[in-house]
């Protein structure tokens, strides 16, 4: 069964989607900056990844 875990901070967020049973990550991320002054859009956002 997968579950999805998100640590969200003041200016990042950070993912990982687990799958319980085999006790292994499906996927995981981060996202940095977020509302910071350089990042000042979705499209500036996506480039930055």
């Amino acid at each position: 069964m997968p579950v999805l875990v998100v640590n969200s901070g003041s200016s990042s967020l950070k993912f990982r989607l687990v799958d319980v049973h085999a006790g292994t990550d499906i996927a995981t991320g981060l996202i940095e900056r977020i509302g910071l002054s350089d990042v000042t859009d979705h499209r500036r956002a996506v480039e930055m990844m």
